[in-house]
């Protein structure tokens, strides 16, 4: 009995002393684990479930855990280990029923990656670049099956392990596949091992590690242990692991808790809860075991090794029950049936827990009666008596009103004409048909720019209290008109309205490109259409400044036109606001040798020095201009965005050292925003909210003048908009800056944007919608503003859905949701003839990044993007020649053969809705000249392995048959020669159509030559100062050249072979 009581003390002990360490054959590493949130997947069960969605935000979320990879690697990680899932689609695997749009596959399977395959390669890009090793747990594509697997990469960036997880829960069994190893892997610093989520649940999985001398093993989980909100100290299923095993776990879950490390005595070692997107590191010393100090626990057992006490006493022979695949508890569950495996219970289980509307998503009313109106009013009653519509209709306007009120009724008669072919007029009312247009006696609940407007009967009322309101509800009239079975009518409704933001900016970026001025008018007019009312115009040469009659470039719209511009505006409640840049983006100006002298740098023309006076001399005089320009506008933007150069030269480097490179920057805004407010305009200016105190180097000692209208892009804003709330109690107005689409010529990414690797990423529409949905219902912003860079020269007309949602989302932050939106944009704006649009619009997506990843057009901001060759020669008697081409290039003609497919789709849907009757035929136009010039290089890709084949057989038949040879030489002669061909007249018909609303691209006048220089910002639209830019890639590869030594050869081919 005292022995039994001895044991039982020392065992006790054991638990709660202290412990101490003793050094093993191992080494100190930083370990490090990942803490992400992840973006909300989209639902399948939801009525706005968004299948073009799914792609875009797994690469999101794939990215966000890459940037933490990073994070992990700037801070000196020896490992880093990912959440399990970092694509984060494990949600789809629910829906088995659910089917990729575009591969046909089951939407989980076909989210699951290659291994490798070229999301890995990022994983091993990084290892490399921080010697590293990676852990990333991810669904794996191998071929007929997926599996749940943690890639183990090395510092090298090799994959020198793949745990697939081996026990999976019932759910996750319908689609992935069970692994069948548990491996440890041995890094220079420890033995590691992976248990995936489930697996550390049951017991004999960690000991297998630790019996296989695992010092550490990583749990990347979609579940937490720990109590909901607490610490992992509260987690007792890792805690206990960690103990019997005597090992370091470190679990690792999305979320702002659950992940850490802890130790092998139970200790939580480093933890970050509730802290969103962040490193948990902690340093470990491997070559310490879980021991305990004690002498005379070290002399009774002859050691102090707590684990290898524990290791030595094992009965593994009393263990044969874990092997048994059908122990006696089974026999308790043997009418127990799970759902694996049996695809009709697990569809009909779909069916049970579909928790989705059970009907189309909850549409708007008025779009449940077939009305596509744009923005959604704010609020909408529905009433009784439609409003038909004759042949004629009388416009009732208040006694005496005002010019701008009868430019309303006027424009209404116009375009009830122009469109319903309704002939109406001013008059009095009377017995028949009348739309009444009224600014007295206006309901108090009518807000600033709102209106009410009541349909019913023989009547649509609009009242406002100003005149724009009174415009925007003529607006909102003209799209509420149905044709039902050929008789035009109003339902029966009233309809309250009012923007949540007062200013809706448009950002016209007209650097490398100007429209005509008939377009520049029919451009106002649709903006207003959507209740834009500020139209920000970037000029930069594309006006004639008197001041200064250098900067403006041949044809450039002079002080008569802009003024004109500005009028005609006004009259749609636009006002133009001119942005001549300041500080920076100024190669307009700087490029002019007179001017160099100003430069912060001699050799770029890029930027203004901010301590010469002579820059603003010359500035006042271009902003002087632009005020006589706009006559009656509030505004003025002087830009000054993107100071690559800022603080470079002597005086400003010795500045800013004083006041800091954002101190720099405010003593320019200062100085000119100062001058211009005393001439009577707000500045705005392209500064984010409180950004002089954020960024890398903070302003010291000086705050931007007071009043200026920030409007700058910012990431590091809080939901809570901290910031914004900031800069307003300092005095400042802040519009929201819409998102910028990603960069890529001939059409903005709508569905889709990708990162500069090649991964997709949300698409611009979606990053709109979003951000200005949040915005709009913050109540906090002064204004928005919609920016469309001239980077890629896109035609303006494919901003317009851009431009649109930026306007709809602006007025209304509420309603409709993003894929009415969609719909509703694509019936307003094309019509209801029109039809497949939203897969037009994606498969042009898609060519263009197809385009823009073909012929070295990613520029040099993508570092190394390798280079287009053409096929060897033939050369010698035995027409010998290097057959690589078809070798190299074999991916880019097996995605040309795709997308050829794809364009040849895109130009049917085109066709069909150019012969349909369907608006904005011109829009269809510039699309399909995207689509032909899309389709030319996938030919040209393919011409050219067709080309290197035909050498190959001239080749082959040299010794066979001569004239054979001389045949297929002939051949690829022909085939070089379609190419330029079809080139031509590819590229002649773009120009022209683009055109017919702009000056030809670059265009020198008899009086004037147009001066091109490029600038350090190397834009893709002007590294040509003409519209071959977008075909200048190609002409690099020289194919006149080719085809002139190939003409040589064929001649001497001739001569010299045949005979």
């Amino acid at each position: 009995m005292r022995n039994i009581g001895l044991y039982l003390i020392l065992t006790v002990l054991a638990a709660s002393l202290p412990l101490a360490a003793m050094c093993q054959n191992r080494g100190s590493a930083k370990i490090a684990v990942v803490q992400a949130s992840a973006m909300p997947n989209e639902d399948p069960f939801m009525g706005n479930y968004d299948p073009t969605a799914v792609y875009p935000k797994m690469t999101g979320n794939f990215n966000n855990i890459l940037k933490l990879f990073e994070q992990a690697g700037e801070m000196g990680a020896d490992l880093v280990c990912g959440p399990e899932d970092i694509q984060n689609i494990g949600s789809y695997g629910l829906h088995v029923d659910k089917k990729d749009p575009v591969t046909g596959k089951i939407l989980f399977n076909s989210l699951a990656l290659s291994v490798p395959g070229p999301f890995t390669d990022q994983i091993a890009q990084i290892a490399r670049k921080y010697k590293m090793y990676i852990i990333a747990p991810l669904y794996e594509d191998a071929g007929d099956k997926v599996f749940n697997s943690a890639l183990v990469f090395d510092r090298q960036g090799n994959i020198i392990g793949k745990h697939r997880k081996t026990l999976l829960p019932v759910l996750e069994t319908w689609l992935v596949s069970t692994g069948d190893q548990y491996e440890v892997y041995e890094t220079d610093f420890a033995t590691i091992a992976i248990a995936t989520c489930l697996e550390i649940s049951y017991p004999e999985i960690p000991s297998t590690y630790a019996l296989k001398g695992a010092d550490i093993i990583f749990n990347p989980t979609m579940a937490l242990d720990n109590k909901p909100g607490e610490s992992l100290s509260t987690a007792s299923m890792y805690i206990t692991r960690a103990k019997d095993q005597s090992v370091y776990i470190a679990p690792v879950v999305l979320g702002t808790e659950g992940t850490g490390i802890i130790d092998f005595n139970g200790n939580v070692v480093a933890e970050a809860l509730g802290r969103e997107n962040t490193i948990i590191m902690a340093e470990i010393d491997f070559s310490k075991e879980r021991t305990y100090n004690s002498t005379w626990w070290e002399t009774i057992n002859g050691t102090n090794n707590t684990r290898a006490m524990m290791m030595k006493l094992r009965r593994p022979e009393l263990n044969a029950t874990l092997t048994n695949p059908s122990p006696p508890v089974l026999e308790r569950y043997k009418d127990i049936k799970l759902t694996t495996g049996d695809r009709e219970r697990q569809l009909e289980a779909v069916k049970k827990v579909d928790y989705g509307p059970g009907e189309p998503a909850r549409k708007s009313l008025l779009s449940t009666m077939g009305l596509d109106v744009i923005p959604y009013p704010q609020e909408v009653k529905p009433g009784s008596g439609d409003f038909a519509i004759g042949e004629s209709l009388t416009i009732v306007l208040d006694k005496n009103p005002s010019p701008a009120d009868r430019f309303a009724a006027e424009e209404l008669i116009r375009d009830l004409g122009r469109k319903w072919n309704v002939r109406a007029e001013v008059g009095n009312e009377g017995s028949g048909q009348a739309i009444i247009l009224s600014r007295r006696q206006v309901p108090a609940a009518v807000k600033p720019q709102g209106y009410q407007l009541t349909a019913s009967g023989k009547r649509v009322i609009i009242k406002a209290r100003t005149e724009d309101g009174l415009f925007y509800g003529t607006q909102t009239l003209l799209q509420l008109i149905s044709n039902a079975g050929g008789k035009l009518k109003i339902p029966a409704m009233t309809i309250n309205d009012w923007p949540d933001i007062l200013q809706r900016a448009i950002h016209y970026d007209t650097k490398h490109h100007q429209d005509k001025a008939s377009y520049v008018k029919a451009f106002i007019k649709e903006l207003a259409s959507y209740k834009v009312n500020m139209l920000v115009w970037e000029w930069e040469d594309k006006f004639a400044y008197p001041s200064h009659p250098e900067i403006g470039a041949p044809g450039a719209f002079t002080m008569v036109e802009m003024q004109e511009f500005t009028r005609y505006a006004r009259q749609y409640h636009i006002q133009i606001v001119p942005l001549v840049q300041g500080l920076g983006h100024v190669s307009f100006i700087l490029k002019w040798p007179q001017h160099k002298h100003l430069r912060e740098i001699e050799s770029s023309n890029w930027e203004f020095c901010p301590l010469k006076q002579g820059s603003y001399d010359l500035l006042y005089d271009l902003w002087n201009d632009a005020i006589k320009a706009t006559p009656g506008s509030e505004y003025i933007h002087i830009g000054s965005d993107e100071t690559y150069e800022l603080g470079a030269c002597d005086q400003c480097r010795a500045k800013a050292m004083e006041i800091g490179r954002s101190g720099l920057y405010q003593l320019f805004i200062n100085k000119s925003a100062l001058l211009l407010q005393k001439k009577g305009r707000k500045v705005m200016a392209w500064e984010a909210p409180m950004e002089w105190k954020t960024g890398d180097s903070p302003a010291k000692g000086i705050e931007p003048v007071k009043g200026l209208i920030l409007t700058e892009s910012y990431d590091y804003e809080t939901s809570d908009l901290k910031y914004v709330r900031e800069a307003k109690s300092l005095g400042h107005k802040v519009y929201a800056y819409d998102p910028n689409p990603g960069v890529v010529p001939m059409m903005v990414p709508y569905d889709f944007e990708k990162s500069e690797s090649g991964e997709n990423r949300t698409g611009s529409l979606e990053k709109s919608f979003r951000f200005l949905s949040h915005a709009a219902q913050s109540g906090v912003f002064d204004g928005m503003i919609c920016t469309s860079w001239d980077d890629d020269d896109l035609h303006n007309q494919m901003w317009m859905m851009h431009f649109v949602n930026a306007a709809a989302r602006s007025w209304n932050g509420k309603e409709p949701s993003l894929g009415e939106f969609r719909e509703t944009y694509f019936n307003n704006y094309y019509g209801r003839r029109a039809s497949g649009i939203a897969e037009l619009f994606r498969l042009i997506n898609e060519g263009v990044y197809y385009y823009a990843w073909t012929m070295e057009r990613n520029v040099w901001h993508y570092g190394e993007i390798g280079k287009t060759h053409l096929p060897d020669l033939p050369r010698g008697d035995a027409l010998e020649y290097d057959p690589f081409w078809n070798t190299r290039y074999r991916q880019k003609v097996e995605q040309s053969e795709d997308m050829l497919g794809k364009m040849e789709r895109a130009l049917r849907i085109i066709e069909d809705n150019l012969h349909s009757g369907a608006e904005h035929p011109y829009d269809f136009e510039i699309l399909r000249t995207t689509a032909e010039l899309v389709r030319h290089t996938c030919l040209t890709y393919l011409n050219l392995s067709a080309l290197e084949y035909a050498i190959r057989d001239a080749h082959r038949n040299r010794f066979v048959d001569c004239n054979v040879s001389l045949e297929k030489l002939q051949s690829a002669r022909q085939i070089a020669e379609g190419i330029l061909e079809r080139r031509e007249k590819v590229f002649n018909d773009l120009v022209r159509t683009y055109e017919e609303t702009r000056f030809p691209k670059g265009f020198s006048t008899p009086e004037r030559q147009f001066f091109w220089q490029q600038d350090r910002a190397r834009h893709f639209a002007f590294r040509r100062p003409d519209m071959s830019f977008l075909i200048y890639d190609e002409q690099l590869l020289d194919i006149e050249g080719y085809i002139e030594k190939l003409k040589a050869y064929i001649e001497y081919f001739k001569a010299n072979s045949m005979n």
